[in-house]
Protein backbone atom coordinates (compact mmCIF):
# COMPACT_ATOMS: atom_id res chain seq x y z
CA UNK A 1 0.00 0.00 0.00
CA UNK A 2 1.03 3.61 -1.17
CA UNK A 3 0.65 6.54 0.88
CA UNK A 4 0.22 9.74 -1.35
CA UNK A 5 -0.66 13.48 -0.37
CA UNK A 6 0.04 16.91 -1.09
CA UNK A 7 0.14 19.47 1.31
CA UNK A 8 0.04 23.67 -0.03
CA UNK A 9 0.42 26.17 2.04
CA UNK A 10 1.69 29.52 2.21
CA UNK A 11 4.39 30.73 4.15
CA UNK A 12 4.86 34.48 5.39
CA UNK A 13 7.95 35.85 7.26
CA UNK A 14 7.26 38.78 9.08
CA UNK A 15 10.52 40.86 10.65
CA UNK A 16 10.49 43.49 12.85
CA UNK A 17 13.76 43.90 14.52
CA UNK A 18 15.77 46.63 16.47
CA UNK A 19 19.08 47.27 14.50
CA UNK A 20 20.76 47.21 17.92
CA UNK A 21 19.70 43.83 18.79
CA UNK A 22 23.12 41.88 20.05
CA UNK A 23 24.15 39.69 17.41
CA UNK A 24 22.11 40.36 13.87
CA UNK A 25 23.24 40.34 11.15
CA UNK A 26 24.23 43.15 9.25
CA UNK A 27 21.05 44.92 7.34
CA UNK A 28 23.00 43.77 3.61
CA UNK A 29 23.13 40.60 4.97
CA UNK A 30 19.45 40.10 5.79
CA UNK A 31 18.05 42.32 2.48
CA UNK A 32 19.99 39.63 0.44
CA UNK A 33 18.90 36.45 2.28
CA UNK A 34 15.00 37.85 1.80
CA UNK A 35 15.72 39.56 -1.59
CA UNK A 36 17.68 36.12 -3.26
CA UNK A 37 17.13 32.52 -2.91
CA UNK A 38 18.39 32.09 0.31
CA UNK A 39 15.31 31.20 2.40
CA UNK A 40 13.31 29.91 -0.40
CA UNK A 41 16.24 27.21 -0.38
CA UNK A 42 16.61 27.00 3.08
CA UNK A 43 12.42 26.45 3.66
CA UNK A 44 13.17 23.50 0.93
CA UNK A 45 15.84 21.53 2.90
CA UNK A 46 14.30 21.96 6.22
CA UNK A 47 10.94 20.24 5.11
CA UNK A 48 12.85 17.92 2.69
CA UNK A 49 15.02 17.03 5.70
CA UNK A 50 12.23 17.05 8.09
CA UNK A 51 9.28 14.70 5.49
CA UNK A 52 11.14 13.04 3.11
CA UNK A 53 13.96 9.90 2.95
CA UNK A 54 15.27 9.31 -0.42
CA UNK A 55 13.08 10.06 -3.69
CA UNK A 56 10.06 9.07 -2.17
CA UNK A 57 8.78 12.28 -2.66
CA UNK A 58 9.52 16.42 -3.87
CA UNK A 59 9.14 19.77 -1.96
CA UNK A 60 8.80 22.86 -4.62
CA UNK A 61 9.09 26.36 -2.77
CA UNK A 62 8.46 28.96 -5.14
CA UNK A 63 9.17 32.42 -3.84
CA UNK A 64 6.11 35.07 -4.82
CA UNK A 65 8.06 37.95 -3.40
CA UNK A 66 10.81 38.98 -0.86
CA UNK A 67 11.60 42.49 0.48
CA UNK A 68 13.22 43.83 3.55
CA UNK A 69 14.15 47.72 4.25
CA UNK A 70 14.29 49.83 6.90
CA UNK A 71 11.52 50.91 8.50
CA UNK A 72 12.53 55.30 8.69
CA UNK A 73 12.89 54.19 4.67
CA UNK A 74 9.37 53.63 4.51
CA UNK A 75 8.39 56.98 7.04
CA UNK A 76 10.04 58.79 4.74
CA UNK A 77 8.55 57.83 1.42
CA UNK A 78 5.48 57.66 3.04
CA UNK A 79 5.84 61.44 3.78
CA UNK A 80 7.81 62.72 0.30
CA UNK A 81 5.05 64.45 -1.78
CA UNK A 82 2.92 63.30 -4.40
CA UNK A 83 2.84 65.32 -7.55
CA UNK A 84 -0.24 65.06 -9.91
CA UNK A 85 0.48 66.43 -13.22
CA UNK A 86 -1.99 68.85 -14.85
CA UNK A 87 -3.80 67.62 -17.51
CA UNK A 88 -3.37 69.72 -20.72
CA UNK A 89 -6.90 71.12 -22.18
CA UNK A 90 -6.99 70.70 -26.01
CA UNK A 91 -10.40 71.06 -28.16
CA UNK A 92 -11.63 69.33 -30.97
CA UNK A 93 -11.54 71.77 -34.39
CA UNK A 94 -13.81 71.09 -36.83
CA UNK A 95 -12.42 71.22 -40.32
CA UNK A 96 -14.39 72.49 -43.37
CA UNK A 97 -13.48 69.70 -45.80
CA UNK A 98 -17.39 68.19 -45.01
CA UNK A 99 -16.37 65.21 -43.95
CA UNK A 100 -17.44 66.00 -40.57
CA UNK A 101 -13.80 65.97 -39.30
CA UNK A 102 -12.08 67.18 -36.11
CA UNK A 103 -8.23 67.78 -35.17
CA UNK A 104 -7.26 67.71 -31.27
CA UNK A 105 -5.91 71.66 -30.58
CA UNK A 106 -3.01 69.85 -28.76
CA UNK A 107 -1.35 66.91 -30.48
CA UNK A 108 -3.77 67.16 -34.15
CA UNK A 109 -4.87 63.91 -33.80
CA UNK A 110 -8.06 63.64 -36.29
CA UNK A 111 -11.56 62.21 -36.17
CA UNK A 112 -13.07 61.26 -39.40
CA UNK A 113 -16.73 60.89 -40.31
CA UNK A 114 -17.98 62.10 -36.89
CA UNK A 115 -22.01 62.53 -37.63
CA UNK A 116 -21.95 63.38 -33.71
CA UNK A 117 -22.80 66.73 -34.37
CA UNK A 118 -20.50 69.62 -33.20
CA UNK A 119 -22.21 69.92 -30.11
CA UNK A 120 -21.53 66.25 -28.99
CA UNK A 121 -17.90 65.55 -30.65
CA UNK A 122 -16.62 66.49 -26.30
CA UNK A 123 -19.19 64.61 -24.73
CA UNK A 124 -18.32 61.77 -27.26
CA UNK A 125 -14.89 62.33 -27.12
CA UNK A 126 -14.08 63.51 -23.61
CA UNK A 127 -10.21 62.72 -23.90
CA UNK A 128 -7.80 62.71 -27.27
CA UNK A 129 -5.58 59.66 -27.73
CA UNK A 130 -2.58 62.17 -25.95
CA UNK A 131 -4.57 62.72 -22.49
CA UNK A 132 -5.86 66.27 -23.61
CA UNK A 133 -8.95 66.54 -21.56
CA UNK A 134 -11.14 67.84 -24.30
CA UNK A 135 -14.45 68.94 -22.19
CA UNK A 136 -13.42 71.99 -21.71
CA UNK A 137 -15.50 73.54 -24.73
CA UNK A 138 -14.71 75.81 -27.40
CA UNK A 139 -13.96 79.04 -25.37
CA UNK A 140 -10.88 76.81 -23.43
CA UNK A 141 -7.16 78.11 -24.08
CA UNK A 142 -4.54 75.14 -25.46
CA UNK A 143 -0.87 74.53 -23.86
Amino acid sequence: MKIVGRYVCQVEIDLSIDESTKGLLPFEVIHEKFTGDVLTDTVREIISDELIEGDEGTVTVTKMYGDVYKAECLAEIDAAPTIEPERKKGKWLELTNGNHTYVCSVCGRMLVNITDGKNNVAKNYPYCNCGADMRGGQDEQTD
